[in-house]
């Protein structure tokens, strides 16, 4: 198996729509509510132009399977991610973390990469902690986890 990454171009609008209003996508989102296509042509828009937003697709020999975004405030790396519906189960999304995690560092090496996830979420909740992010907290709905790109620094 082949993994990589490729920036985010405007072709993948309508795959990115399509993506984001998965049922299982959005039962996982901290918005649940589906997304207009003008809603997402607004937002995508946005994101593409926004020079401290950097988004990827993740490739599993060479097909789309998922989708890494963050965004740069200061020394925090905000982190969000989804896997498409016809690769979830197979344990890509700890892979995906890894392998962004390792690009987001050697991009930006100062940053700390914060994720969150709904605290029921159980399977991005192992996916974050076999990827190697840490527990920073929790409170009755989410979990935020971090990875420190300088700890990796000798």
């Amino acid at each position: 198996m082949k993994f990589s990454f490729r920036k985010v171009r405007k072709s993948d609008e309508k795959l990115l729509f399509i993506w984001r209003n998965d049922p299982k996508a959005r039962r996982w989102s901290f918005k649940s509510k589906p997304i207009s296509l003008f809603e997402h042509k607004k937002y995508f828009k946005l994101k593409l132009s926004d020079k401290k937003n950097h988004m990827w697709i993740f490739l599993l020999n060479s097909q789309p399977c998922g989708l890494i975004r963050i965004s740069i405030k200061n020394k925090k790396a905000i982190l969000s991610y989804l896997i498409s519906d016809k690769y979830r189960g197979k344990k890509l999304a700890s892979i995906m973390l890894v392998k962004a995690k390792n690009k987001i560092c050697k991009k930006f090496p100062k940053v700390t990469i914060y994720a969150q996830t709904m605290k029921k979420n159980i399977i991005s909740v192992k996916s974050l902690t076999r990827a190697g992010f840490t527990l920073k907290n929790s409170t009755n709905k989410k979990k935020t986890y971090i990875h420190s790109c300088l700890k990796n620094k000798n």
